[in-house]
């Protein structure tokens, strides 16, 4: 279609994309528990993330949402 503005990620990669882009980001786990993460591979379920303590391997279910980077640099200045 002619005119039609696409958006620069495909739906079905939006979330790997964007992650891969953002530095360091924010998890918050479905239990409460947050903690900064790098991702360093993604597939449908799972995502594999570098944090200061370890490597983890990570279910997507348990995870409540994301912040990214710039917003979590915002929040440890403010504190």
């Amino acid at each position: 279609m002619a005119g039609k503005k696409e958006h620069p990620y495909k739906p079905h990669h939006w979330d790997a994309d964007v992650l891969r882009e953002a530095k360091y980001f924010e998890v918050v786990l479905e239990s409460g528990e947050r903690f900064k993460a790098k991702l360093l591979g993604i597939n449908e379920y799972n995502m594999l993330l570098e944090t200061e303590e370890a490597r983890i391997f990570l279910p997507k279910h348990s995870i409540r949402y994301v912040v990214l980077e710039r917003f979590v640099e915002e929040e440890d200045d403010e504190a």
